[in-house]
């Protein structure tokens, strides 16, 4: 084999080491089967993540129909938000009904978009859910339903990590692609 000349640069089967990039036309590293097993832990974090929104969206919609068929229990892993609209419901009855479920099943499906979004690893999706579900925690937080706090503090965590994967696996996507990193 050929040695190279001085200033040539050779193809690498390994990652640039943080910090370095790779030059253009160099071909992409080929991925290890350590790191390959990594980011397909990291992809499951992340829709793990994206998967709360999903269980968020479920439980507040079924709190929903258990007020409406006037059950006696709820879980406390629903909305603030939508559960202060099934009182005002039950509360009021009908004209609230016309105008309390349409708005639940916005938000609900809000939910659900950003389930959906995260889950294919859409940043904003995560950062504008979090965001919502911090104001969520804050209506939760004046009403003082400890529990109900405490569920939406875990479940938040459960979504940071999420978002936390979606970066990792794209720092290490980066470093394996052809090319990365050079501007």
């Amino acid at each position: 084999m050929e040695e190279p000349k001085p200033g040539e640069s050779q193809p690498t089967t390994q990652a640039p080491a943080t910090g370095e990039s790779q030059q253009p036309g160099q071909p992409a590293p080929a991925l290890d089967n350590a790191t390959a097993v990594k980011l397909a832990e990291l992809r499951r974090a992340i829709k793990n993540g994206g998967g709360w929104f999903y269980w968020i969206a479920g439980l507040s919609l079924i709190n929903t129909v258990i007020t409406l068929s006037h059950g006696s229990f709820r879980f406390i892993f629903g909305l603030g938000f939508t559960q202060l609209i099934d009182e005002i419901i039950a509360s009021f009855g009908g004209p609230a009904l016309v105008i309390g479920l349409p708005i639940n099943l916005f938000i609900t499906a809000l939910y659900v978009m950003f389930g959906y979004y995260a889950s294919r690893r859409a940043r904003w999706a995560f950062i504008a859910g979090m965001l919502f579900y911090i104001l969520d925690a804050l209506l939760i937080l004046v009403v003082k339903d400890w529990f109900g706090l405490a569920f939406h503090v875990f479940a938040l965590f459960g979504i940071v990590g999420g978002l936390g994967a979606d970066a990792r696996a794209r720092k290490i996507e980066e470093a394996y692609q052809p090319g990365a990193g050079a501007q």
